[in-house]
């Protein structure tokens, strides 16, 4: 949720009031009836009422909506504009909005609840035939070379040279960054990753493969995000590099370790954006024809308590059958040290799960690709049990991922 400085610094993009504004202008009338979604200092609900809108409802779920009522006021129109305190999803409108404006987003518009809040206005608030503001954003990427911007992020956990601080370096380079690049800095073209139609989408998610096929040799540092949304008819706004004083920065998703690249290389991105429990985890994978990479998540990002989190324990089961042969993890879960066990995130059920130290060890085995029965001596060797204990336990705990979909077999 947005402070009140937050706000101030908003209006200190005119590019981004203008051209709201101008869209606005553009479907006004009075007879309109708009709704503004997460309304703040209720710029945008005033706005609407000063071009002549017959009713305006500011709709924002923060105590900020008082001083939006005392702005309206000011403005003298605060008798078109209804305030209603509360989240888009648990609120009721007295009648149906032709006009639907907001401006929700982050650095992407992937941010929080709002492509949510959107559709749920969409479907309950927006009369036949009305209009959304903005009504679609396109995503866009592109590879960064820039061992400066690269810096910025690890030359702090470098700074101290008796001190490995290179755990909380990787936690840094698994956390998308509000960085300056400039047009100078992408090593190839933009590309666009995601459209999203906000009349018509009905997901919050976005995933993409996007590919690069670089004019010159050099290095890849990271991957620049930013976007363009179409408020009505030809009026946009952008971030992005071309954008310097966009206030939605362009965010840079950076590499543990920077692709060294060959003039015609096939440079690969693939890109998850998932919204788990009100936040988004983004997780990718950069490789070239020399370089498999790594999969970073921010899932990665952050240091993990493991009673902060709604994690089921997994606990054992009883195998109905005999499980047997080769088995793999899922390539949608996402594993994570939590103690002397795992944090597991389950990106296709949005699900978190614990495993602990003995699970864990099951779970590493079986990602690099052992057999249950070298599982199962592993499990020996390492807590001195025998052998029919060990396999009982191994059976009972991969029961218990396969239940839930976590692992799969692999066909032989």
């Amino acid at each position: 949720m947005y402070g009140l400085t937050d706000y101030g610094w908003m209006l200190g993009d005119p590019s981004r009031i203008e051209a709201y504004s101008r869209a606005l202008a553009s479907l006004i009338s009075p007879h309109t009836v708009a709704a503004d979604l997460g309304a703040g200092i209720g710029t945008f609900s005033i706005i609407a009422a000063q071009l002549g809108a017959a009713r305006v409802y500011a709709i924002e779920p923060g105590g900020i909506i008082a001083v939006a009522e005392e702005n309206a006021r000011r403005s003298r129109v605060a008798d078109r504009i209804r305030f209603i305190r509360g989240r888009v999803s648990e609120i009721t409108l007295p009648e149906k909005a032709s006009v639907i404006v907001s401006d929700l987003s982050g650095a992407l518009p992937l941010f929080e609840e709002h492509i949510p809040a959107v559709m749920h206005a969409r479907d309950h608030f927006l009369a036949p035939g009305g209009t959304l503001i903005p009504s679609r954003a396109r995503l866009f990427c592109a590879p960064v070379s820039s061992a400066e911007l690269y810096s910025r992020i690890t030359a702090p956990w470098r700074s101290l040279p008796d001190i490995d601080l290179s755990a909380a370096e990787t936690m840094a380079l698994n956390t998308p960054r509000a960085l300056p690049v400039t047009p100078g800095d992408l090593f190839d073209e933009p590309r666009c990753w995601g459209v999203l139609d906000y009349a018509t989408i009905t997901s919050p998610n976005v995933s993409a493969s996007i590919g690069w096929t670089p004019p010159s040799k050099g290095v890849v540092h990271g991957f620049a995000l930013w976007f363009e949304s179409t408020l009505a008819g030809d009026i946009t706004i952008a971030s992005g590099p071309w954008s310097p004083r966009s206030v939605h920065a362009t965010m840079l998703l950076p590499l543990l370790v920077p692709l060294e690249t060959e003039a015609g290389d096939d440079l690969q991105l693939t890109i998850d954006a998932r919204l788990i429990s009100g936040s988004y985890v983004v997780t990718w994978h950069a490789r070239n024809r020399t370089h498999s990479g790594s999969t970073q998540s921010t899932f990665f990002s952050q240091p993990i308590a493991i009673d902060s989190l709604q994690a089921r324990s997994l606990d054992p089961i009883a195998a109905t059958t005999s499980i047997e042969g080769t088995w793999k993890t899922s390539s949608t879960v996402l594993s994570r040290p939590a103690g002397d066990g795992l944090m597991l995130l389950d990106l296709a059920s949005g699900d978190y799960h614990h495993l602990n130290g003995t699970g864990a060890r099951i779970w590493r085995s079986l990602s690099e690709g052992n057999s249950i029965d070298g599982i199962v001596d592993d499990i020996v060797s390492k807590y001195e049990i025998d052998s029919s204990t060990a396999a009982s336990d191994v059976q009972a705990i991969l029961a218990r991922l396969n239940e839930l979909h976590l692992i799969s077999a692999l066909n032989l």
